[in-house]
């Protein structure tokens, strides 16, 4: 391995390069101001040396020991001992205490394993700005302790240097991994992690930095092999360490929660032989005890990467977990999970799982899942769940009819589930919710608003509905195709008829329909003479009653016959209608003529028999 020397110090009553043991090298022109008296303003009596530094620089790594020159005549000047690598070669040092004691010139002891671990923690858990070590006279045995457990990339990016006020905004050199204060300079850097004389608390991943040993931790950063990238692979490595205990319980004992933590952390390692074996093992315990967590572990899962091949036994817990809870989740919780399955950003693993258990589900005839699809339709939030996976043939319709007859949905499921109906053709089902859920009243003009096949559940509404209110909704709305449903009706039922108005166009249309449906012409009980009076003085007002007067010409032509306007009814008929009519009425004038001449024949015998009898 290359390593370059070079001094720093006095000349002409100014700080630059003294001696370089190869001249052919260019050194860093940034060592010239990191080599110098540590930034900041020292106090009376204040000791801020050895001012050890390291840095990348360019293309190489550079170590330094600052002390000052008490030689020169000059006050206030130091002198700088240097070692430099090639960044590409520093990741192979495995010490540095050989070089810092070259550099110093004297043995340096190794710092204490409390505050060599204070300083591992505040290095990893530098989120709130560099952290600062008070104190300087382990300062170079604290860079050394923390050397040797770096990774190669890591040595190539370790950075330390002394100061004694925190840096300006605006200065040209990065920020290291740590600084090194003077005690007392507490109150200067404010806000910072400080690794002082009381440890701070060390965790997994900082007691091995600090050199403890750990076979665990040391199992799971083989997923890295021989190098790994940064602090947070160490901090994910630390957390997967933690969790491997918790995996290799007995089968009864483990936690999932806590194993698709771990699960989570494994997948962010490298691809390797040693992360995929870790992950099966944490993929095997899961996959035991998924059919019997709860639903928000069930969720969690949702977001883990995992290849189709590593997730095989997941996809048969996700199944077998939807069998067995879906039906009862309530229905917030239902939603979500039928929203997330068709979520793309969500793992195809996961998804495939939920999918096909909700599949299997919608084919069954059980009648539990039928009452529970009819009320995930109506969430909204479900919808493209449904619209993906429940089949919309009408044997699902028949299905979910039995369940309808069973479940009241509230008026927020039922305007979401109506629109599903509607999007899916499913009359029948339409009509038996609203029939359920709404006001008798409400429930034709709704079914009739329908954007599909209004017919079969209007049908099954007007065959259900108390019959005055069909009469009453037909009564609106005299048409097809309410009207020749509820003609169906009045005929099964001809007392509907009984507050027949003639004298209305929409009861004549309905008592039209009725008739020729093949109803009874007359409400029962009705007095037919005064219906028929009654017609006649609409038409004479100018109703349009030409079919009625066609199919009640026998029953009205009595009425006609001696009506005073009698002339004044032919004009306002059809030519069919009114030929009809004076046909019915001469037949029946004639009739009248016939029994009035017979009356009279028949009295004139009588009086002739009497005068022979009395002759």
């Amino acid at each position: 391995m290359t390593m370059l020397r070079a001094r720093y110090g006095v000349k002409d009553n100014g700080h630059a390069l003294l001696w370089q043991n190869d001249s052919s090298v260019k050194l860093p022109p940034s060592l010239l101001g990191l080599s110098d008296r540590p930034q900041g303003y020292e106090q009376p009596g204040e000791q801020w040396w050895p001012s050890v530094g390291c840095a990348p620089l360019s293309e190489y790594w550079a170590l330094w020991w600052t002390v000052p020159d008490n030689s020169a005549q000059r006050g206030g000047m130091v002198r700088s001992e240097v070692a430099l690598w090639p960044l590409a070669e520093i990741g192979a040092l495995p010490d540095l205490i050989g070089v810092l004691e070259e550099l110093s010139g004297e043995p340096v002891a190794p710092a204490s394993p409390e505050r060599l671990s204070s300083l591992a923690t505040a290095v990893l858990n530098s989120g709130d700005g560099t952290p600062v070590v008070l104190g300087l006279q382990d300062w170079p045995s604290l860079l050394a302790g923390l050397w040797p457990r770096l990774s190669p990339s890591l040595r190539r990016q370790f950075s330390a240097r002394v100061a004694l006020t925190p840096p300006q905004s605006g200065q040209s050199v990065a920020e290291p991994w740590v600084y090194g204060a003077p005690n007392g300079r507490r109150l200067q850097w404010p806000g910072r992690q400080r690794v002082e004389v009381a440890p701070l608390p060390a965790n997994r991943a900082a007691k091995w930095l600090a050199g403890q040993a750990d076979v665990l931790l040391e199992e799971v950063l083989a997923a890295y092999g021989p190098d790994w990238p940064d602090l947070a692979a160490l901090r994910r490595a630390a957390r997967a360490a933690e969790g491997l205990p918790l995996l290799r319980r007995p089968s009864a004992a483990l936690d999932v929660p806590q194993l698709i933590a771990l699960l989570r952390t494994l997948v962010m390692l490298p691809e390797s032989g040693a992360t995929y074996a870790l992950q099966q093992e944490a993929i095997s315990g899961i996959a035991v005890h998924l059919p019997y967590v709860d639903y928000p572990s069930l969720k969690s899962l949702a977001n883990i990467h995992l290849s189709a091949n590593a997730a095989g036994p997941l996809v048969r817990g996700v199944v077998e977990w939807v069998e067995n809870h879906v039906l009862t989740l309530d229905l917030p919780a239902a939603g979500d999970l039928l929203s997330r399955a068709v979520e793309n950003e969500l793992e195809a693993w996961w998804r495939q799982g939920v999918c096909e258990a909700l599949r299997q589900g919608f084919t069954q005839s059980f009648d539990a899942w039928s009452a529970q699809t009819l009320r995930w339709l109506g969430l909204v939030m479900a919808h493209s769940a449904l619209d993906q996976l429940l089949p919309a043939y009408p044997d699902t319709e028949t299905r979910l009819l039995a369940a309808a007859e069973q479940t009241i949905l509230p008026d927020g499921e039922l305007q979401a589930c109506q629109a599903q109906c509607g999007h899916r053709n499913w009359s029948r089902l339409h009509a038996r919710i609203l029939h359920k859920a709404i006001a008798p009243e409400r429930q034709l003009p709704e079914q009739l608003a329908f954007p599909g096949d209004v017919k079969p559940g209007l049908t099954y509404l007007v065959n259900e509905l108390p019959g005055d209110i069909v009469v009453v909704q037909t009564l609106v709305k005299p048409e097809a195709p309410l009207l020749p449903l509820a003609v169906q009706r009045t005929r099964q039922e001809p007392k509907l008829l009984n507050k027949l108005d003639p004298y209305q166009a929409t009861w004549r249309s309905l008592w039209a329909a009725h008739i020729e449906a093949g109803g009874a012409h007359w409400p029962p009980g009705a007095d037919q003479d005064q219906l028929a009076q009654q017609l006649v003085a609409a038409v004479l007002d100018g109703a349009n009653a030409d079919s009625l007067m066609m199919a009640l010409v026998d029953e009205v032509k009595n009425v006609v016959l001696v009506h005073p306007q009698r002339a004044e009814i032919w004009p306002l008929l059809s030519h069919g209608t009114a030929a009809q009519l004076l046909e019915a009425c001469a037949r029946h004038f004639i009739q009248l003529l016939e029994r009035a001449l017979l009356h009279k024949q028949i009295s004139l015998l009588r009086k002739s028999i009497s005068r022979k009898n009395l002759a």
